[in-house]
């Protein structure tokens, strides 16, 4: 008899009447639930209305997982499951049934439900709860997949799939159900590949530092901190070449230099802009005469020399943002520039920075100045040479008023590409000593001998200070705008002034970020005194 795929027909209900607003039901299920010695090959569950399965079955979810996909089919108001391996004895299985199943009128969402048989005599019951979060941010991690596995191999997580596992909810929230008691080594995994193996670079991993013990009933509260694992040697994780003279590079530890060379050995000239963790680096590069280069990077971490081959195909660079049908892409070739200015004022001992968009220098200078009321003043500049570079100083007059505009006309400045700058006029005020705010916390903590870094944040995210620092040590940060930010303490527990991710094959969790719980609101002409005692903080539940 042959079978009827989800898609092949389309059943429409008659005009007319209140919309379906009702979920679909399961009105029977072959086998029962909850059935013991099942020898079949199939499962079957009937709605009491027509059904269609979204996404081929994505969000069903069968738990311990099959080595092989069972093949999924509709048949008006019946799911058919088929597993193509033959089933462990003596196994409870679960079936998570999910929103892949919809009712054909309306779409209505088939809530998460778990239905389980036994091929054996008798049915696991025993139940894991708990929570995932990024170790890095602290935000709960969706569809992370948490496995339980029954043996203390420690190479489990990369060679062997697990006997139990559960997919996080959007509140990193798991459950995993039907489980057997015993001692098990539980591990979440970002899993990018959906394969239950720990095999992907960029794949984050969580685990419990020892195993533990499933008897009871229900065991909540298990959770887990996620990061990539960090690594012990040099490799260049991604390459991107975003626009003609863009390349961006992703390694794996921090870069201490990087040079690029062709294949004859000529070094090629590179503007290289650093991320803040410096393993992140956008290079920017002069045209090629030719149509492609095949480049040598060279790069160096800690007495580690990596050699990488870039095909770069500089092609042309378009001076206006192109617009394709089937694949939109903006590309930013104007010359245009960012400033260090905070609500259109500068601090009274900085200087005016402008931040370009791609590497330029000072061409004409006599095309900067000053507009101070009906006055002009030529610019001054700080710089140690004539060369290309994201950042340009200017002084700040010491007679600047409310109505001071820096003037830049069309020339002043030139990039990489020969791209000069449009007319760009930028009003700057002065920050008065009384406009600013101060912030003085004082860190508490049993153990002071600790390493810590606080890093401290504006609302929109920007990190403005981060620092080395001991409990018991006044750590006081001067002209801050009013408004509101935020802190965090990392432990740095290998005092490398950095966060450190974690590392299962030595057994090292990620070092531990907290948030700082309270309110920060710095006022004009205030200073702000705070305690943060670690010790009266709820930590983070991570066996």
């Amino acid at each position: 008899m042959g079978l009827m795929l989800a898609s092949c027909a389309s059943r429409v209900p008659p005009n007319g009447g209140a919309k379906d607003t009702e979920a679909p039901v399961i009105v029977s299920s072959e086998p029962d639930s909850a059935a013991l010695n099942f020898q079949g090959k199939k499962v079957r569950f009937t709605f009491d209305e027509f059904i269609d399965l979204k996404d081929g079955g994505t969000g069903i979810v069968i738990s311990p997982p099959l080595s092989i996909p069972p093949k999924y089919v509709v048949k008006g108001k019946t799911l058919e499951i088929t597993f193509e391996e033959k089933l462990d004895s003596a196994t409870t299985y679960s079936i998570i049934l999910g929103k892949s199943i919809t009712d054909i009128s309306e779409n209505n969402p088939f809530p998460t439900k778990t239905f389980a048989f036994s091929t054996g005599p008798v049915i696991d019951s025993l139940q894991m709860s708990g929570n995932v979060t990024d170790a890095y941010t602290n935000k709960a991690v969706k569809d992370a997949v948490v496995m339980l596995y029954p043996t203390l191999d420690d190479s489990l997580p990369y060679k062997k799939l697990p006997r139990y596992f559960a997919r996080t909810d959007a509140s990193g929230n798991y459950q995993i159900e039907a489980i057997r008691a015993g001692e098990y080594l539980a591990f979440a995994l970002s899993d990018a590949n959906s394969n239950f193996l720990y095999d992907q670079p960029d794949e984050q991993i969580g685990f419990l530092a020892n195993p533990i013990r499933i008897d009871s009933n229900k065991t909540s509260g298990i959770s887990f901190r996620m990061s990539p694992e960090k690594a012990k040697r040099q490799r260049l994780i991604k390459k991107e070449f975003e626009l003609p003279g863009k390349i961006t590079l992703k390694y794996a530890l921090p870069v201490e230099s990087l040079e690029l060379k062709d294949y004859s050995g000529n070094a090629q000239t590179i503007y290289p802009e650093f991320n803040i963790d410096r393993d992140s680096i956008v290079l920017w590069l002069k045209p090629a005469q030719t149509d492609s280069l095949n480049l040598i990077c060279i790069s160096k971490s800690l007495g580690q020399e990596k050699i990488d081959t870039l095909n770069y195909l500089p092609g042309q660079l378009r001076r206006k943002a192109t617009v394709k049908k089937r694949n939109t892409s903006k590309v930013d070739t104007l010359l245009h520039f960012t400033n260090n200015l905070e609500t259109g004022k500068i601090r009274p001992t900085e200087n005016l920075e402008l931040i370009s968009n791609h590497p330029s220098k000072l061409k004409n200078r006599d095309q900067v100045y000053w507009v101070i009321g009906k006055d002009t003043t030529k610019a001054q500049f700080i710089e140690s040479e004539d060369r290309f570079t994201f950042k340009t100083q200017v002084k700040v007059p010491s007679e600047l008023g409310n109505k001071a505009v820096l003037v830049m006309m069309p020339g002043a400045f030139e990039d990489i590409f020969s791209i000069q700058n449009d007319t760009t006029k930028t009003a700057v005020n002065r920050f008065v000593e009384d406009d600013l705010g101060l912030l003085d916390f004082r860190i508490k903590s049993a153990d002071s001998t600790s390493t810590f870094i606080l890093e401290l944040f504006t609302s929109k995210g920007k990190k403005l200070y981060s620092k080395q620092v001991k409990p018991g040590t006044p750590v006081v940060i001067e002209g801050l705008v009013p408004g509101s930010y935020s802190a965090r303490i990392i432990e740095d527990l290998d005092q490398d002034g950095s966060w450190s991710k974690g590392r299962f094959s030595d057994r090292k969790q990620p070092e531990r970020i907290r948030p700082y719980l309270g309110e920060i609101t710095i006022r004009a002409g205030w200073d702000l005194e705070l305690e943060w005692d670690l010790n009266a903080e709820k930590k983070l539940s991570v066996k």
